[in-house]
């Protein structure tokens, strides 16, 4: 029988979102890898991860469901996002240790592949149209079929003069506050140029 002896969150940079978990087994060299990111709230999941560890230690890494369990009862709310988030890092770690131990990858364990591949989109961005316009004609050439466009910051604000998200409405300046007018002029002026200068051979 395999038993956990650590877990251990790893955060891949200082101040990164993406949290790795890393499950430690009382047999040499065999660990399991899972992703535990919360976009916006790493120190959140590795505390959680932290208090949850200790209930973890010597437990059978086989008992996969069980564990689960354990982890999605141990507190007094249930299903939340911080929960559900380390939930799935360990889940993700306990899998790849049963592959490992089985020699073979996941998929097989869970029935197969029943494709060779997916598809993929690109993330293209730019401060102003001539500069997304670059960066889709860049994923373009890379061969990408599907291109996800972003104009500026998000929520696509900040080229049309007069229109600018953080000037000052109704008579307050509200730096932060979302633009939905220069969002709704924005962003269709923004499909209209793409299209205009790239054609329709590419999905955006």
């Amino acid at each position: 029988m395999t038993k956990i002896t650590e877990i251990k969150p790893i955060r891949t940079r200082v101040n990164g979102t993406w949290v790795i978990v890393k499950v430690l087994t009382d047999q040499p060299g065999l660990y399991g890898i899972g992703s535990a990111s919360d976009h916006y709230r790493a120190k959140t999941v590795i505390a959680a991860l932290e208090t949850i560890a200790p209930l973890l230690i010597g437990r059978d890494v086989s008992q996969i469901e069980d564990i689960w369990q354990s982890v999605y009862t141990s507190g007094y709310w249930r299903n939340d996002s911080i929960i559900n988030t380390v939930q799935a890092g360990i889940d993700m770690a306990l899998w790849d240790i049963k592959g490992k131990e089985a020699n073979m990858p996941v998929y097989e364990l869970l029935g197969g592949a029943c494709r060779s591949a997916v598809p993929a989109y690109a993330h293209a961005g730019g401060n102003d149209l001539d500069e997304l316009e670059d960066d889709v004609r860049r994923y373009m050439e890379e061969g990408y079929q599907v291109i996800r466009c972003q104009l500026g910051p998000y929520g696509g604000g900040g080229f049309i003069e007069g229109a600018k998200a953080g000037q000052p409405q109704n008579g307050r300046n509200l730096p932060r506050v979302f633009d939905d007018e220069a969002y709704l002029e924005n962003i269709p002026a923004m499909f209209a140029h793409l299209r205009d200068k790239l054609g329709f051979g590419v999905k955006l």
